[in-house]
C-alpha cells in the first residue's frame, strides 16, 4: 500500500513530489529533497486529534496523508494498493 502525494504546477497540472509506502510495519517516504525529510523529521498531524504522527506509525501515518494534503496547492491521494 502506499500514498502518492502531488503539488500543483503554474500550467495547472499537478505533479506528483513524495509517495508513501508501507515498508512491514512503517511508511518509507521518496521523492523531492527537502519535501521528503520535512515528512520524516516534522510529521503530519492527524485530523481528528491533532496528534503528531510519523512515518514510524506505518499504516495509520498513511491514511492520515490525505487528510493533511488537502489544499487546492498540494494534495495527497487515498491509501493505493501496490497489487
Amino acid at each position: 500500500m502506499h500514498v502518492e502525494i502531488y503539488k500543483l504546477q503554474n500550467d495547472g497540472s499537478q505533479r506528483m513530489i513524495a509517495s508513501c509506502r508501507l515498508a512491514g510495519e512503517a511508511a518509507e517516504c521518496s521523492g523531492e529533497e527537502p519535501f521528503v525529510t520535512n515528512l520524516m523529521v516534522e510529521g503530519i498531524r492527524a485530523h481528528a486529534d491533532g496528534v503528531p504522527l510519523f512515518p514510524a506509525e506505518g499504516r495509520r501515518f498513511l491514511e492520515e496523508l490525505k487528510y493533511f494534503f488537502t489544499s487546492g496547492y498540494m494534495n495527497a491521494s487515498d491509501v493505493l494498493s501496490d497489487e
